[in-house]
């Protein structure tokens, strides 16, 4: 990931060149191979590049088209071919042309309507030296990241990282507390709140314009009434695999070895299997891959479906011995990339994998989050059976998923969905559940295991009404295509690429994920339910559409493993008595944010072996908190704020 970085000044003085220097030193661990700034009459751009594209190397950005035009992106663009052509009238532009020529030629064609003819990852700052404003973009999953700080008449302010926009005089650190109790109770639906109150986000699929003021605008949404009716299987499938392969053909476009996250489970067992053929047609080298195993939580390990795929040949297989590693291992310096707590509970898995492929020369590395959303379970195609009372087409269902995740299955999911939707049971269901609401005992309650909302201190929980949003029941839906849209709109999609990227920066690597192609995810959304699950399958479009690809050994399984097991141990066996120390030592800084008392008695059960995996994750939360709190005071910015404070 290269990174990106501007300064605007709003009153017109110019820039100083020591500023934007040390603003883009602070990114310079994202790209060793050139370094840029460039300076006008009251902005300033920079650029740390990572060479990651056969054409980048030819890039020197920030760039600047006669004197009219100047940008600086990290983008890489996948519909190159396609631009070419609609921009054919552009002698400037050549097949070999860098991705950042690309969009300058765009933006002089379409102006800002520019965005909607671009397909990839990509963020973005245009300067536009006539009309003396600053456009910058952000691509349609948000899986390049862009951050901001607006000062009011004073200053524009972007970057990659916050660490530098952190950087900058006159910006605070002040804390965002909404976010952080937004974080404890998994709301994390704000795409454009930062832990941060003076810094932002610009959004996935969102443009912004700066000039005397600053307006956004979002340039691209998914349209959930679109269904594609094909004559047959055969046909939707032969259709997810065109748009699959052209995703992941897209993301093998590298200068250096590629490699893939391979877990053996369905999403990256596909990307491992067609970027490997792919590579191979090419005449390249093998696909490098990078694996979790387990010696000691045999319930976690997975080798069996990983050396399915590793026995079809072209792999250079990596594994990394999960349940030997602490998940607080290099926790400083993850805390230290991140600038904020570390709340993903896998994301040592990623670290050490990253590192990995540094040691390999591996700069572009695949990655199947989140395959789930994007081709989706299915399950909504059961509701639409059931709001259509056909029941023995929801039997059918519910005693296929039997072969499947075995067990009892079929009984107890048969009587949910009866409870659930059949007109007599809700109506009992109803009247049960008001019943127990009169005569369930406070006491009762309070003695369950505590959630995310327990640990939270209660002033904070009350100034938010975080009570309140939490019970808030989730939006009804009445098919699978509007749940399937609302899953892909979760800003926890955003979230979690901008983490990968963030963590991946550090080790000279670009994470890509072939799942949050647009067109992959248009053409998903756009099936009819029963191509996304059917006969107790689901995500059985994947299934079918990778036949004779995917070992029949992973096409056909029912789930997962879980890594939580291994995670749980982990923190036990490896860091019981400093994981306390950590939220101990920070007791008095997380005091505004904790409920003390809550969390000494979690922590008291945790020493003893006595917490449940929802409250270890709450402990994991504390102590991500307790880390970035600890790591943000030894930090000047963090001083010179409280003394004004």
């Amino acid at each position: 990931m290269s990174a990106i970085a501007g300064i605007l000044n709003l009153d017109g003085r110019p820039v100083e060149p020591r500023l934007i220097e040390s603003v883009v030193d602070t990114l310079a661990h994202c790209g060793p191979d050139k370094r840029g700034v460039w300076m006008g009459a009251s902005i300033a751009l920079g650029h740390q590049a990572l060479w990651t594209t056969p054409e980048a190397s030819l890039e020197s950005l920030p760039m600047q088209v006669g004197g009219r035009l100047v940008i600086t992106g990290d983008v890489r663009l996948d519909n190159r071919e396609e631009l070419l052509r609609l921009l054919s009238e552009n002698r400037m532009l050549s097949p070999a042309a860098p991705d950042c020529a690309f969009v300058l030629a765009a933006y002089e064609k379409w102006g800002e309507e520019c965005v909607e003819h671009l397909l990839g990852d990509f963020a973005f700052a245009i300067w536009d030296v006539g009309a003396r404003k600053l456009f910058c973009a952000r691509d349609h999953m948000g899986v390049k990241p862009f951050y901001y700080a607006f000062l009011p008449n004073k200053q524009f302010i972007f970057a990659t990282e916050i660490k530098a926009i952190l950087s900058v005089p006159g910006v605070t650190d002040e804390v965002n507390e909404q976010k952080i109790g937004d974080s404890f109770v998994f709301l994390i639906n704000d795409p454009v709140a930062t832990y941060y109150t003076q810094i932002s986000r610009l959004p996935a699929a969102h443009c912004l314009t700066v000039k005397d003021t600053l307006s956004t605008r979002r340039y691209w949404k998914l349209d959930p009434d679109r269904e594609l009716r094909l004559k047959s299987d055969d046909e939707y499938a032969e259709g997810f695999r065109s748009h699959f392969t052209e995703a992941v053909r897209c993301r093998i476009r590298s200068s250096h070895p590629v490699g893939s996250m391979l877990s053996g489970g369905l999403d990256s067992s596909s990307i491992a299997c067609v970027a490997r053929d792919l590579l191979a047609a090419q005449g390249k080298h093998k696909l490098h891959t990078f694996s979790a195993v387990f010696n000691e939580v045999s319930e976690c390990d997975e080798r069996p479906y990983i050396q399915s795929v590793l026995d079809q040949g072209h792999c250079a297989p990596n594994f990394t011995v999960l349940d030997s590693l602490s998940p607080l291992s290099d926790a400083e310096a993850v805390v230290e990339r991140l600038d904020e707590p570390i709340w993903a509970p896998n994301m040592y898995l990623g670290w050490h994998s990253y590192r990995k492929a540094q040691e390999l020369g591996v700069r572009t590395i695949l990655d199947g989050f989140d395959g789930d959303t994007t081709i989706s379970h299915g399950t909504g195609h059961m509701i639409e059976l059931a709001m259509a009372r056909k029941w023995l087409d929801l039997a059918a269902e519910v005693r296929g998923g039997e072969k499947n995740f075995g067990g009892n299955y079929w009984l107890k999911n048969w009587l949910l969905w009866i409870w659930r939707y059949h007109p007599a049971a809700r109506r009992t269901n109803r009247l049960w559940s008001g019943a127990m609401r009169r005569v369930r005992s406070p006491k009762a309650s309070s003695a369950a295991t505590p959630g995310p909302l327990d640990l939270l201190n209660p002033d904070l929980v009350k100034k938010y009404n975080f009570r309140k949003i939490a019970q808030k029941p989730a939006t009804p839906f009445r098919d699978e295509r509007l749940r399937h849209c609302q899953l892909l709109e979760r800003e926890i999609l955003t979230k979690a690429t901008e983490l990968l990227a963030y963590t991946s920066a550090g080790f000279n690597v670009e994470v890509r994920f072939p799942f949050m192609d647009i067109r992959l995810i248009e053409y998903c959304l756009s099936l009819p339910s029963e191509q996304k699950m059917r006969g107790g399958y689901t995500r059985l479009i994947l299934r079918h559409g990778l036949k004779n690809i995917l070992p029949e050994k992973i096409r056909w399984r029912g789930g997962k493993s879980n890594l939580s097991p291994s995670f749980e141990k982990g923190l036990r066996k490896f860091e019981r008595d400093n994981l306390i120390s950590i939220i101990q030592g920070e007791a008095a800084t997380m005091a505004p944010y904790i409920n003390a008392k809550q969390i000494k008695e979690s922590l008291d059960r945790f020493r003893h072996g006595a917490t449940r995996d929802a409250e270890v994750i709450c402990i994991w939360r504390a102590a991500g908190l307790a880390l970035w709190l600890r790591n943000r005071a030894q930090k000047p910015n963090y001083l010179s704020c409280n003394e004004r404070r």
